[in-house]
């Protein structure tokens, strides 16, 4: 068992300050990642739209009017 009267370390403040700093860093860059998947998944959705739009009409039987008796 440890020496109970021996007094607790006290820990340099600025040792948490550093990992905050950090913390703080990697959460702007994942921030700014985020927000460009976002854009580029934005980008694609449109582009995905478009072409199924396109392959919709390319696809798309004519169809011709069937003329019905004139009475």
């Amino acid at each position: 068992m440890e020496n109970e009267n021996q007094p607790q370390r006290q820990m340099d403040p600025s040792f948490f300050y550093n990992i905050i700093g950090q913390k703080e860093v990697q959460i702007s860059a994942l921030s700014q990642e985020y927000v460009a998947v976002l854009q580029e998944n934005q980008g694609l959705k449109e582009r995905l739209q478009k072409a199924e739009e396109l392959l919709h009409k390319q696809n798309k039987p004519n169809q011709k009017k069937k003329g019905g008796k004139r009475s």
